[in-house]
């Protein structure tokens, strides 16, 4: 498996642009994500929040190219859909019937 701790498609500043919160047996709910944008390192992600100057510690991530998955410490597994060079889709792991789906725009 091709697992390494970067990506060189994922390395750099993406602004998140909408997250979707999917519950079973419900219809899918649009969330407007507080200005929120994640820059990612070779071997680091740090979340931003623009309204929250205390904010942004490094955690370490891997990521798989064959699986797509995208391990993050401290957050759920998540599932690259889509990776391009302006483009970044994640899907958070299934819990209780749910899960999130984030849309990235990168810089």
């Amino acid at each position: 498996d091709d697992v390494s701790t970067g990506s060189s498609e994922l390395v750099g500043t993406w602004d998140m642009q909408t997250i979707t919160s999917y519950y079973a047996g419900e219809s899918p709910e649009v969330e407007n994500p507080v200005d929120a944008y994640w820059v990612f390192t070779a071997d680091k992600l740090t979340v931003h929040y623009k309204t929250d100057l205390a904010n942004g510690q490094s955690v370490n991530y891997t990521y798989n190219s064959s699986s797509k998955e995208l391990s993050i410490v401290g957050y759920p597994l998540y599932t690259v859909t889509e990776l391009t060079k302006s483009t970044l889709v994640i899907r958070s792991q299934e819990i209780y019937g749910g899960y999130d789906v984030i849309k990235f725009k990168k810089r």
